[in-house]
């Protein structure tokens, strides 16, 4: 080639959006080469050969390559280095250094020969050298080999037992491998019949120098250690045994024995599976009741984790992976496509399409990022009001809380355009912002199904003492506000924004609820004094705000809702050094029996409900008059992401945050029905269980609805003459 050599890097599709990089090009460099004769003597290898490992007095494993030659004068002489073997059949005919293999030519022409090699194993070292390929006339050719014969680690440890030791103490234990290469080189998982831990070593590549795969047998060595909690062994030895790989069976244990079960491979049944567009790497899923951990796209050299880009479709069934855990927050890793598998349709709640049901209040908030700001949030205002009216319309809940409310006339339009394509919405919105700010400020809003409330009236708290401190006069009441500047109280004006109104479900009894949506003072950088400031003033906010409702409305039913700007198992402020990093609205926490925090269960699995941090800080919780009233399970983080491309940046960094109650009355744990029904449609749900001995005749239309079984005994019988129904569900108090 005369002329200039090119190469060019570029894209294989289209690359767009956000982090999008050019096409580019390289030149301007040299390349220098020697050409070889087409009539010249050559001697051809093909395969490679990964690093042979074995223990002492026993021979590794076997690969092989391939050897061809062309236009030759003379035969082809291989030569192993010290420490090896080389063969020309897979089970017999070894030999060593300085024994040699001949390949013989014919007409200048070796055809391709497979060349079988291993380790000898003795002695114990490293062995690293080339397997050299001579003919006259040809340039010598060699392949590289490189491999350790360690010495045999005897006794080995079970695993239960060694999970139960000191951290520090030096361990020996032996096992089949769950997990090579697609957790990375540095770390696999192994068991026994007694347990599985991790292995690590923080250097080097542990599946590709030993050439692992699932159902290995090896043993190991290292010491006792951990890694965020998560048991593992520091790796210090690794000896692969030669045999057959048998892949452990997973173990199949219920979502809450996760912990228990740490190290081994596991299956968990009866999942909700979210539908996910695309998985991505180092990422954090609710498959409720357990949270999945995905690992990084790729770790192994040539390796693709083969979860990372797929889509999942919203169901049930179950999951097999790792039983591992983040600190306290049990995770379960799957490795393979194979190990998510979907076995039925969702249940009624668990995802965004099949939330809303008729006969249950609906209740969600959601920060929708400086909705209808132009200078802030997503760019694109028409497409954000498009993503909002479908997270809204996929929803289908009864009332939203929103907050970042940022234009009154972007709201109005987003309710009319609600209106005009089928979903009968009102919605209205506190009048009180930040800092006064009518122009720029962010406002905590409601959107309601009109047909569903009445009698409505709304109400700002402590509107009578933000009014005194809009006219500079002195307040008592805040005599020991956190800050020199007491007009900071309540995010500087941002005051707490009550709708209270009769619900009206259908088939269930009216009942007056009063809804108190907040958008607590946000955080700041990493400055301590700072952060700790606002964390305080966050604190003596929301606990004033507890006074008010305590004292105000003893025996009100209300849901409290918003963008809380704080989890409720710790604070999200740690540069603020809180002792034990203590909640600001630990004061709620430690009132149980006024409050119940139904979203704290999202905190505890690990969820988050912004798009670039990992905590819940958006969240719901409701007053001991609707203790009965919740739906167990059912308050869950929403998935928009799901069916809104680039969610993050077109949409909101926040995600919704969702719970359902049942206004049915009571709804009794364990059911037992034993008189006739023989006309009229009735439907009978239980928390846990329905047991039936009774009979159903003449055209009677009977649903059983249990949350976990029904049990028809003896007496029991459906007659079908006069068209009788009956029909059973499980899904219990308040589901389809």
């Amino acid at each position: 080639q005369t002329d200039n050599l090119w190469i060019r890097i570029v894209t294989l599709s289209a690359s767009t959006g956000s982090g999008n990089r050019p096409t580019t090009g390289i030149d301007d460099f040299s390349l220098s080469y020697s050409e070889i004769a087409n009539n010249n003597p050559r001697i051809t290898l093909t395969g490679s050969l990964s690093a042979f490992s074995t223990i002492e007095n026993t021979p590794s494993a076997i690969q092989n390559y391939s050897v061809s030659g062309s236009n030759l004068t003379d035969n082809i002489t291989i030569t192993p280095p010290t420490g090896y073997e080389i063969s020309l059949a897979s089970s017999s005919g070894f030999v060593q250094n300085p024994t040699t293999i001949v390949l013989n030519q014919s007409g200048g022409i070796v055809s391709s020969t497979p060349i079988y090699v291993r380790l000898i194993g003795s002695p114990i070292g490293t062995f690293n050298g080339n397997i050299t390929h001579t003919s006259t006339g040809a340039n010598t050719v060699n392949q590289a080999i490189t491999g350790s014969v360690n010495p045999s680690l005897s006794n080995p440890t079970p695993i239960g037992t060694i999970r139960t030791l000191t951290q520090g103490t030096t361990v020996t234990a032996a096992g089949r491998v769950t997990v090579a290469q697609q957790f990375g080189g540095l770390q696999i998982f192994i068991q026994d019949q007694t347990g599985g831990i991790s292995i690590f070593r923080s250097t080097g590549n542990i599946v590709q120098e030993n050439a692992l795969v699932l159902g290995d047998s090896v043993q190991v060595q290292g010491v006792l250690g951990n890694f965020n909690q998560l048991l593992q062994i520091n790796l210090t030895q690794i000896n692969k045994i030669n045999t057959t790989p048998i892949i452990p069976n997973p173990k199949l244990i219920a979502s809450n024995q996760m912990l228990a079960n740490e190290g081994q491979l596991v299956r968990v049944n009866d999942l909700n599976i979210p539908g996910i567009l695309s998985i991505t790497g180092q990422t954090n899923y609710s498959f409720l009741p357990i949270q999945v951990r995905i690992v990084s796209q790729t770790n192994t050299a040539g390796y693709a984790n083969p979860l990372v880009g797929t889509a999942l479709v919203a169901g049930t069934g179950y999951a097999i992976g790792i039983a591992g855990r983040f600190n306290t927050t049990a995770q379960l890793m799957p490795r393979l496509l194979a190990d998510i598998v979907r076995t039925g349709d969702p249940q009624p709640g668990s995802t965004d399409n099949t939330f809303a049901n008729n006969a249950t209040l609906d209740v969600a908030c959601w920060n929708i990022e400086w909705f209808g700001s132009t200078g802030f949030g997503p760019t694109n205002e028409a497409l954000q009001n498009t993503n909002a009216k479908t997270v809204i319309k996929t929803l289908n809940a009864d009332i939203y809380n929103l907050n970042e409310i940022s234009n009154l006339t972007a709201f109005n339009t987003l309710v009319s355009e609600l209106n005009t394509e089928g979903f009968a919405y009102s919605g209205v919105c506190s009048s009180r912002l930040s800092n006064n700010d009518n122009t720029g400020g962010q406002r905590v809003c409601f959107v309601y199904k009109t047909a569903l409330f009445s009698n409505i009236s709304t109400k700002h708290i402590f509107e009578t003492l933000d009014d005194s401190l809009d006219a500079s006069q002195t307040v008592n009441l805040l005599q020991n506000y956190p800050d020199p500047d007491i007009t900071r109280f309540w995010a500087s004006g941002r005051l707490p924004f009550t709708l209270t109104a009769d619900v009206n479900i259908p088939n269930s009894p009216s009942k007056r609820i009063m809804f108190v949506g907040i958008h607590g003072r946000a955080n700041t950088s990493t400055d301590p004094a700072e952060a700790l400031s606002r964390y305080n003033m966050r604190k003596f906010d929301v606990n004033a705000l507890k006074d008010s409702l305590d004292a105000q409305f003893p025996t009100q039913p209300f849901i409290m809702m918003g963008d809380f700007n704080d989890d409720l198992d710790f604070t999200v402020a740690t540069a603020a050094n809180v002792p034990n990093n203590e909640t600001s609205f630990i004061n709620y926490n430690n009132d149980p029996t006024r409050y119940n925090m139904h979203t704290r269960v999202l905190s505890d699995a690990g969820l988050k409900s912004t798009v670039g941090f990992s905590d819940m800080i958006d969240h719901l919780f409701a007053s001991n008059e609707l203790t009965a009233e919740f739906i167990s399970n059912s308050a869950r983080v929403g998935t928009p992401e799901e069916y809104i491309a680039s969610y993050g940046t077109t949409t909101s960094d926040h995600y919704p945050v969702m719970a359902r109650f049942n206004l049915n009355g009571n709804c009794e744990n364990d059911k037992i029905i034993t008189a006739n029904i023989s006309s009229g449609t009735q439907k009978f749900e239980a928390n846990v269980s329905i047991t039936a001995t009774n009979k159903i005749s003449n055209g009677a239309n009977v649903i059983y609805d249990a949350k976990n079984y029904i049990l028809l005994n003896a007496g029991f019988e459906a007659v079908s003459v006069g068209n009788t129904v009956f029909k059973t569900q499980i899904d219990g108090c308040g589901g389809l």
